[in-house]
């Protein structure tokens, strides 16, 4: 039933999602009642977006498998969303071995971290773990890639990779990454030291980008 709901049509909803978030809601015994019940049944749902880009994943491909962690840490922000919905979600794109994991959590109904954590002890060796330290968060500012692009990336790889780095440490690891176009741009500004003074110094780093293009212009 999961998925046969969500391999149908493209603004197909998970039904479980749909009655845990009130997304359901039955006004008239048929829908949305009155004027909007047409407009509403045309409206895709906000996670159709990620749920057409989820891959599916078995566990063995590493990249399938970190994007599939990532697109489902994006449902996990959904309001209203709960760690049994979320599992029950992504069930359909789940392959085996992975789908034995999942199925394990949902019987034992354990949680979504719980589960994330077995996936990553269960399908990422040490060596591989290094690996992917080296090259995905002790890393250079790529040409081409925005501050918040740098800054946002590093910030989801650490999540989910699960790794033991306090947010002051990941902010130093990004500092030290930054490019020197940007460097020279955000010279005066005072060093972050938290995920709010990176997300501010991002803002800064924008506006001195588009200031210039305008210059450049002129």
């Amino acid at each position: 039933a999961i998925s046969a709901a969500i391999g149908g049509s493209k603004s197909s909803v998970h039904p479980v999602f749909m009655d845990h978030v009130g997304c359901g809601t039955v006004v008239d015994g048929h829908g949305v009642s009155g004027l909007f019940s047409s407009a509403f049944a045309k409206l895709s749902h906000p996670l159709s977006p990620i749920l057409q880009s989820m891959p599916k994943a078995d566990g063995l491909e590493l990249n399938h498998l970190l994007a599939f962690l990532q697109e489902a840490f994006k449902i996990q922000e959904f309001p209203g969303m709960t760690d049994l919905v979320l599992m029950e979600i992504l069930a359909p794109f789940c392959l085996r071995p992975l789908s034995d994991r999942l199925l394990d959590c949902l019987k034992r109904r354990a949680s979504f971290d719980e589960f994330h954590a077995q996936v990553i002890e269960y399908f990422i060796p040490g060596r591989v773990m290094e690996r992917l330290r080296v090259e995905r968060i002790y890393r250079p500012q790529a040409p081409g890639e925005t501050l918040s692009q740098f800054v946002g990336e590093i910030r989801g790889v650490a999540q989910i990779l699960r790794l033991d780095l306090s947010e002051r440490q990941l902010v130093d690891i990004i500092l030290e990454g930054i490019n020197l176009e940007d460097r020279c741009r955000l010279v005066f500004c005072t060093r972050p030291t938290s995920w709010a003074d990176l997300d501010r110094l991002c803002i800064a780093s924008r506006g001195v980008q588009d200031a210039d293009f305008l210059r450049e212009r002129l």
